[in-house]
């Protein structure tokens, strides 16, 4: 099982190597579009694509969180409406940046649904509106996506596929890596995501 997750790991580690690598090659700072504006925005900076954030959250309601069941089932496609409720995070911190009363929900309802390393979508305001400000001040967005790429070991298809949707001229989200911490414990590396919200469009 040892040799299994060093496998792994390694895979992990040579891929998101090769990804930055090709990232340096094109001189350019994120996959924002030429159409967007704002060349060095708190939005590109944050996803930089040889960035790494750090997410610490502290919250007595991650167990409920990451236990929770799809509603309408796992791998239905029948159901309608939202599949996971809202949790509170007392405490979130971005890079250093500290934020009270975030909202956390549960992501994913088939292939890569976990108990063990849930994705998560964030909404900073969700609890607390003074929080969308101060988070589009300093990241530009007030909502977060943290896939954990459990359908993806290596980490690096979703990323490289918006990034060659890119190239070619189709507007796709920004992407790079996040490194999570829920009450002190080591939740490993997650794809961060942009949101496709008005930032976005």
């Amino acid at each position: 099982m040892r040799s299994r997750i060093s496998a792994l790991s390694m895979a992990s580690l040579m891929s998101l190597a090769m990804y930055f690598n090709a990232c340096k090659s094109t001189g350019r700072v994120s996959d924002v579009s030429a159409e967007s504006s704002g060349a060095g925005s708190p939005l590109e900076r944050f996803y930089l694509k040889n960035r790494v954030i750090e997410v610490e959250i502290s919250s007595k309601n991650w167990e409920r969180l990451k236990n929770q069941d799809p509603k309408g089932g796992r791998c239905t496609f029948g159901f309608l409406g939202s599949r996971y409720d809202w949790f509170q995070f007392e405490e979130m911190k971005i890079d250093g940046v500290t934020f009270k009363d975030v909202g956390g929900k549960k992501k994913s309802w088939c292939g890569s649904e976990s108990k063990v390393k849930p994705s998560i979508n964030i909404s900073f305001d969700k609890f607390n509106a003074a929080n969308k400000g101060k988070a589009v001040q300093a990241f530009g967005t007030d909502a977060l996506i943290l896939n954990n790429s459990l359908q993806d070991p290596s980490y690096i298809r979703q990323c490289f596929s918006y990034r060659m949707f890119d190239r070619a001229g189709v507007p796709s989200p920004l992407c790079n890596f996040a490194h999570l911490k829920v009450n002190g414990r080591d939740m490993g590396l997650f794809v961060n995501l942009q949101p496709l919200g008005k930032p976005f469009f």
